[in-house]
């Protein structure tokens, strides 16, 4: 009797007390709410910023007589110089990529985005400046002379101007226009590429960022093989510099 009542005492043991309640799974709603709740927004913040800046600078494209247009045409122009007329809307591209970034990552195509003024500039001042920086009398002159002409839209601006001077004097203008011209375009493409699955070289890996995780999803579909008479070249160009962003 002592036997048997310790067996069942044993069992009873094991079946009662050895197994922990179970925790119930979250359901769609919940996880849906949840993943919500953590997403950050400071991508949006910069988004509204960028947006308010492309605002004003559009409206500085016009004859406003207002102290705070006068002084954003004043600085930008005196940065960039004729890449103020492209700085408008390459701010709202900038507010686009950070408002429908979708968990995609942004960093490289928003710095792509902000480089176009600065290349765009660059390239007038090889063409159609004619400014002797050379015998501008130091560095501090040569800052002075950009700032005032770009201030003034007649080209120049500081980092334009230095930028394509010292291109010039390093390389030619012949050598030297082409590289900024396909810099232009190869961070035109990066700022604009933003397709849902991206194909990462040739290895048949695809990044999924569909949903929002803080991070993309890669996802690997067997080996990759291009098919014969799909040599498209633009799309490998362009899947390329999706990669690389």
């Amino acid at each position: 009797m002592a036997q048997g009542s310790g067996k069942t005492n044993g069992k009873n043991g094991r079946s009662g007390t050895g197994k922990s309640p179970q925790k119930r799974k979250p359901t769609g709603r919940q996880t849906s709410a949840k993943a919500a709740a953590q997403q950050p927004v400071r991508r949006e913040i910069t988004g509204g910023v960028l947006a308010f800046i492309g605002l004003f600078s559009l409206i500085a494209y016009f004859s406003v007589d207002a102290l705070f247009i006068n002084f954003i045409r004043k600085v930008i122009g005196g940065v960039v110089g004729w890449g103020f007329y492209i700085f408008a809307p390459v701010m709202f591209i900038g507010a686009y990529i950070m408002f429908f970034h979708k968990g995609r990552p942004v960093a490289f195509r928003l710095t792509a985005a902000l480089l176009l003024p600065v290349l765009f500039g660059a390239m007038t001042n090889l063409l159609f400046s004619r400014a002797d920086l050379a015998s501008a009398g130091g560095f501090a002159a040569m800052v002075s002379l950009l700032y005032n002409d770009g201030a003034q839209l007649a080209f120049g601006g500081v980092v334009t101007g230095l930028l394509s001077f010292g291109l010039e004097r390093v390389f030619s203008v012949y050598v030297a226009f082409p590289l900024l011209l396909i810099a232009f375009l190869y961070f035109l493409l990066a700022a604009w590429c933003h397709s849902r699955h991206q194909q990462v070289g040739g290895t048949g890996v695809v990044m999924d960022s569909s949903r929002w995780e803080g991070a993309p999803v890669f996802v690997r579909q067997g080996n990759f093989r291009r098919q014969r008479g799909d040599s498209r070249w633009g799309s490998c160009l362009l899947s390329a510099i999706c990669t690389a962003g």
